[in-house]
């Protein structure tokens, strides 16, 4: 967000799904389905109209129109490469927890908790002994400050029920109704604030409901077809067993 702005950072960050739906045909080797493939671009679309990038919706009040082009590639670059990073990382996630019988998801789920826990304390030892930023203990007694840590509570039990989602479903239909967080944002945007959308961003978020809905109705129809043919190949099945007896 240093280089570019926080809508182009969101709409590239959101390739994700289209990241998601090329790596699971490269990894699983299957087609999606025809719902997936109508799914994505109204999703991807709608991320579009409602983060509005600058690159293209133009904004002559933008922030960053005086940043040089070059720190706005190296910008744009980096938001693809998280965009990747994280379709990459439900794809290992799903492998991982599908291959492996002895690797239990809480245990992931406390090394990478572990992981970010190490880095922050590292960052806040950076900035006391180097940077000699000194937080008073009155910040910590803030209200701010126990919203926050109430926030980062319900991020964990959040990050712990993604893991389950990525355990139990496909990682092309996880990522896409993932999209929809932006609507919910959306919803608590008009609930708790005074802002509100315009037009594109009303359009943008009936294109993600679309696709979540089409995403559902898509599901239903595939495990009823399931069901039938698993019940077609038990009949069949008790069939040859009658003949041959």
């Amino acid at each position: 967000m240093r280089y570019i702005e926080l809508s182009d950072v969101n709409t590239l960050f959101y390739t994700r799904v289209v990241w998601t739906v090329i790596l699971s045909i490269i990894v699983y080797r299957e087609r999606p389905s025809i719902g997936i493939l109508i799914a994505l671009p109204l999703t991807f679309l709608g991320v579009i109209f409602v983060t509005q990038p600058t690159f293209l919706f133009s904004s002559i009040n933008s922030s960053m129109n005086n940043i040089n082009y070059k720190f706005r590639i190296i910008g744009y670059i980096i938001s693809i490469i998280c965009a990747l990073t994280a379709a990459l990382n439900v794809l290992i996630y799903k492998q991982i927890i599908s291959t492996s019988k002895n690797i239990k998801a809480s245990v992931l789920n406390f090394q990478f908790s572990f992981s970010i826990s190490m880095f922050l304390i590292l960052n806040q030892f950076y900035k006391i002994f180097h940077l000699k930023i000194i937080t008073s203990f009155n910040y910590f007694i803030s209200w701010r400050y126990i919203a926050s840590s109430i926030v980062c509570f319900v991020i964990i039990i959040s990050n712990i029920l993604i893991q389950k989602a990525i355990k139990r479903e496909h990682p092309t239909v996880f990522s896409l109704l993932g999209s929809a967080d932006i609507f919910f944002a959306l919803m608590f945007q008009y609930i708790f604030s005074s802002v509100r959308s315009n037009l594109y961003t009303l359009l943008g978020s009936a294109l993600i409901i679309s696709s979540v809905v089409l995403i559902g109705i898509s599901k239903i129809f595939n495990e009823r077809n399931l069901q039938d043919k698993l019940k077609q190949k038990e009949k069949e099945h008790l069939d040859n067993e009658n003949e041959i007896c």
